[in-house]
């Protein structure tokens, strides 16, 4: 009886060697690694400034490249695009005086932190500062258009108008929270929280406000991760 339990145990043994060495065993973060990023997700212009007055939720695309001198820190560049959707524009007495809608490109070098080690996921912190291009556009409502002023110093530079585009460029500063983990052998997918804050001039308005000093941003981003050489 003792022997069949023991040829028994021997067989069970041989019959699950194979399949315990079937399963894969997923990557960690480690030192020398460079990861290839797409990022997707929808966006919120904050009320900070005045931006979410003028322009309504859109979405946003990103790449990015970071390369990890060591297992917990990354370093790299970043593009990204965000498009604001339409936001009724209203008037101090709160009529509807135009839509708004904007547009901003951006390149930024960027810093990771990982808050975890030795792992195959992680949770973690990503700031980075760049440069932006900013564009904004606000549609007339009504017949006669609107009276919109580039600028209110020289009031014979403004004009009853259909649409006016105000464009910038300037300062990007952005931060993030999110996690991520591996899903398979050189591929990873995350998902975090991106504030971004657009540095514009201080440009001002006759009845269509515009982002005063700096427009943010709340993006939240599903990001695939396409790992080099693993």
């Amino acid at each position: 009886m003792l022997r069949r339990a023991a040829v028994a145990g021997l067989l069970l043994a041989w019959t699950a060697a194979p399949a315990r060495a079937q399963i894969p065993t997923l990557p960690r973060f480690e030192a020398g690694q460079t990861s290839i990023g797409l990022l997707l997700g929808p966006s919120w212009p904050t009320g900070t400034n005045g931006f979410a007055s003028v322009a309504g939720r859109g979405y946003g695309a990103g790449l990015q490249l970071l390369y990890y001198p060591w297992d917990w820190i990354a370093f790299g560049p970043a593009f990204g695009m965000t498009q604001f959707g339409k936001q009724d524009i209203r008037a101090d007495s709160g009529r509807i005086t135009g839509l708004g809608k904007a547009t901003v490109s951006h390149l930024s070098l960027l810093t990771r932190l990982n808050m975890v080690r030795g792992e195959s996921w992680t949770p973690y912190l990503l700031g980075g500062v760049g440069y932006h291009l900013f564009s904004h556009t606000a549609d007339a409502q009504g017949s006669a258009g609107a009276v919109v002023c580039a600028d209110t110093s020289a009031p014979a530079t403004c004009a009853a108008q259909k649409s006016f585009t105000t464009t910038a460029e300037g300062l990007l500063v952005t931060g993030a929270a999110g996690a991520e983990f591996f899903y398979g052998t050189g591929l990873s997918l995350s998902l975090e929280t991106r504030y971004q804050r657009f540095q514009v001039p201080r440009i001002p308005a006759a009845s269509i406000p515009l982002p005063s000093g700096a427009a943010e941003s709340v993006t939240v981003n599903l990001a695939a991760h396409l790992w080099l050489g693993l």
